[in-house]
């Protein structure tokens, strides 16, 4: 990792919190700036494809035996199977019958499926000495923290306004998410029990589940990173001989 990445990320919350206010200020002032909505997609689609850069693709076919990969895999596809039931659960039959599977499927194409087939690409061709596939590799770490204050600031400027308007209706879900906070804190601290004593464990390996299960930032890479052999791919670090996590 670069200086310089290494500073942004010890900054980044500060950096995001910026972004956010920079979203407030400029969605608020400018009247006509809700038209940054079409921005969203392009500034996600960013995102995601630095993320997946962090996936070495060239050793994915290694990684089908591992059975952590494997289990990546089933979890994400039973998600999409169960999709269907939570929208009944959630906004009951009527409601989910008139979802639009259209946009869904644009959403996934764009913001998975093409930065996925991109970031595969840039490492295929920076294995074969391609100069600028190289540079981008290089430079995607230091571009994660800048990437995603600008996608906070894109999203917030656009959406402000409706969530200004609809504040009171907001402010109603507040204790559902704090009940939900309450719950997982109390499984994160009840379920390593069972593998493993409480006391095995350090404080950053119980305590990373909470950091994980509060995270708003997207991370659909980061178990394919941790179950992918190979070299040690940007934004993994390997303390005490195993990789871990991190962020």
């Amino acid at each position: 990792m670069s200086a310089l990445a290494g500073w942004l990320e010890r900054r980044q919350v500060a950096i995001y919190l910026a972004g956010i206010g920079v979203g407030v200020v400029v969605g608020l002032l400018l009247p006509g700036v809700h038209g940054l909505t079409v921005a969203i997609d392009p500034a996600l689609a960013l995102l995601l494809y630095a993320t997946f850069l962090g996936v070495p693709f060239l050793a994915i076919g290694r990684a089908v035996v591992d059975a952590r990969f494997l289990a990546t895999v089933l979890v994400m596809l039973a998600q999409a199977v169960l999709l269907p039931g939570y929208l009944l659960v959630m906004v009951g039959p009527s409601a989910a019958q008139a979802v639009d599977v259209g946009p869904f499927a644009r959403a996934f194409v764009v913001l998975i499926v093409l930065p996925l087939v991109v970031a595969a690409a840039t490492q295929t061709l920076g294995d074969r000495a391609v100069r600028y596939a190289r540079r981008i590799e290089t430079a995607a770490p230091t571009a994660m923290v800048p990437l995603v204050s600008l996608t906070l600031a894109v999203v917030v400027a656009s959406q402000i306004r409706v969530v200004s308007d609809e504040l009171g209706a907001l402010l109603g879900l507040v204790p559902l998410y704090l009940a939900f906070a309450v719950v997982m804190v109390a499984l994160v601290r009840v379920l390593p029990r069972w593998g493993r004593p409480a006391e095995a464990l350090d404080d950053d390996v119980r305590l990373r589940p909470i950091s994980r299960a509060g995270t708003w930032r997207p991370r659909p890479a980061r178990p394919l990173r941790a179950a992918t052999p190979g070299p040690r791919p940007p934004g993994l670090r390997s303390p005490r001989g195993r990789w871990r996590l991190r962020g």
